[in-house]
């Protein structure tokens, strides 16, 4: 099977599918499901991007990933893909496209009823999992957790930022006020806010992320003006509208222009769902533990959440590796992977 995975992932990586560009690789995909046996429908999210969601037999379980990537962004060669010391290389190996290739030889190989979706936009706005219409009762998404099995994920607060400052020469800086320094001050007084010092025992300590920076006329001029983007995490215990006053009132302190450019509210399931039962059943038929654990990103689960599907998150890979210039996953990985989703496909509802 691990041939399988090599084979079909060498095809994924050669499609570029950048949010928004998904439907080529879209075609590719539901031409596979419809190879295997699935029933495909597709489900249109934005012009020239579709959903695709594929049925075999009658399933309350739904498996579910996304097809776009973010773009290669200095990956030296990102929609070929690289093996070296047992890894796979390239854009989208492990977010999401080796899940896709385990996915698909997994539906290959096992008989049992099942219902898949591969979501578009995901990357971006999330309109994909947001417009996904099926009726299941629970759902794994697939998404780099190094194996373990995330019941919760983090939210976050993103804000746009203007700091203004005073211009004078650059060699009398005492005669100004520099937009730049004052703007990285406020990013460290961001991580001192209150609900910045909650803690979960699924989570590490939260964080806020200083996306991007801009700022600056010349360089013989202190800076009178400076953009930032925040990403700032919250976590399940934590009650995001107060955090969201909290973070508006701090920035009203400071008298700064700023912009909430998006919020995603986090969310921990009260109990398990069933399908964790048949995960910890191959893992211990594997001799080793099922670990609980929080996504520290968004991902489709958030909208199936809001749908009343019980969703957790799974998958092969590690996701600080995800968006980065080398962006990889352990082949041994994946084919675990596909053999987990076998037996669940097989075993599920038993």
């Amino acid at each position: 099977m691990k041939d399988e995975i090599r084979e079909i992932l060498k095809q994924l990586i050669s499609i570029p599918s950048p949010s928004g560009e998904e439907r080529i690789l879209a075609e590719r995909v539901k031409a596979m499901l419809q190879e295997i046996g699935f029933d495909v429908r597709t489900q249109e999210v934005k012009p020239n991007s579709f959903n695709l969601i594929g049925e075999r037999g009658l399933s309350s379980l739904l498996l579910c990933t996304h097809l776009d990537t973010i773009p290669p962004f200095g990956h030296p060669n990102p929609y070929e893909l690289v093996e070296e010391n047992g890894e796979f290389i390239g854009r989208g190996v492990v977010d999401a496209k080796g899940q896709i290739a385990s996915l698909l030889v997994a539906l290959r190989h096992s008989k049992g009823p099942c219902k898949v979706a591969l979501t578009v936009d995901e990357e971006l706005e999330g309109k994909g999992s947001e417009k996904l219409e099926l009726e299941v009762e629970e759902a794994i998404v697939l998404e780099p957790t190094n194996l373990s099995l995330c019941i919760a994920e983090a939210g976050s607060l993103e804000y746009e930022i203007d700091v203004k400052g005073k211009p004078t020469h650059s060699a009398t800086p005492e005669k100004g006020d520099n937009a730049i320094l004052k703007a990285l001050s406020l990013y460290e007084e961001l991580s001192n806010l209150s609900f910045l010092q909650a803690r979960h025992p699924l989570f590490p300590p939260p964080v806020v992320n200083l996306s991007f920076i801009q700022g600056g006329e010349f360089i013989t001029v202190v800076p009178s003006t400076c953009k930032i983007q925040v990403d700032i995490h919250i976590l399940p215990n934590v009650n995001i509208d107060q955090a969201k006053i909290e973070v508006e009132n701090f920035l009203k302190e400071k008298n700064v222009n700023f912009k909430l450019v998006d919020i995603a509210h986090p969310y921990e399931l009260p109990e398990p769902p069933s399908v964790c039962n048949y995960i910890e059943e191959f893992m211990k038929s594997k001799g080793k533990d099922i670990i609980y654990a929080g996504m520290r990103s968004w991902t489709d689960a958030a909208n199936l959440i809001k749908k009343g599907i019980n969703s957790v998150v799974l998958g092969a890979g590690d996701l600080s590796v995800a968006h980065s210039e080398r962006e990889w996953v352990n082949a041994d990985d994946l084919l675990f992977l596909t053999e987990l989703l076998i037996y669940i496909i097989d075993n599920y509802g038993r």
